[in-house]
């Protein structure tokens, strides 16, 4: 859910692509991310790219 909710929130400030929003994320401070729900760590490239290949496949 947290994925889905910091995907939103880049959507809403101009991210275009899968790209854009993981670096809307990458950038984006830890606090507001803790503050949609995410963990304290990011996850890396290929946990993310495998998260989105699991909800594509569901």
């Amino acid at each position: 859910m947290s994925g889905l909710l910091i995907a939103c929130s880049a959507v809403l400030a101009g991210s275009r692509s899968f790209t854009a929003i993981g670096q809307w994320a990458k950038t984006t401070p830890q606090d507001a991310l803790a503050r949609l729900g995410a963990a304290p760590q990011a996850c890396s490239p290929s946990a993310s790219h495998r998260a989105r290949r699991r909800s594509a496949d569901s």
